[in-house]
């Protein structure tokens, strides 16, 4: 199996962990700026439950998921309607390469410091 194939079967498994581990009910906070986003993003556990509450956090009023359907909807302005283009997997891993930003960052910073 070559790399890129690795890469996108591991971001499927990341896609389905956040998937299960969205909780419905939870109401994400309104952020006032990047900045907050980020440091939401870097006190979050590091666990499939981590990343599931930053995609809530970050997405939280654009998704909702149907039970009964076992399907996303996503808010277009007007509905809620089924998320037939995948824009939640897109949107799954833009929160998942955030955290990853974020903690590069915090280790950059951690390594600045010690020398």
């Amino acid at each position: 199996m070559d790399k890129t194939t690795q890469q996108q079967g591991l971001g499927k498994d990341l896609i389905e962990s956040v998937r299960a581990n969205t909780i419905e009910i939870f109401k994400a906070p309104v952020l006032s700026s990047a900045l907050d986003a980020d440091e939401f993003m870097s006190s979050a556990p590091l666990t499939d439950t981590g990343n599931a509450e930053c995609f809530q956090n970050e997405f939280g009023n654009d998704y909702r998921y149907n039970v009964s359907n076992k399907q996303w909807l996503r808010w277009n302005d007007v509905i809620w309607s089924e998320d037939n283009s995948g824009n939640i997997d897109s949107d799954i891993l833009a929160v998942i390469r955030g955290r990853q930003r974020v903690t590069v960052s915090l280790d950059f910073v951690g390594i600045q410091s010690r020398t």
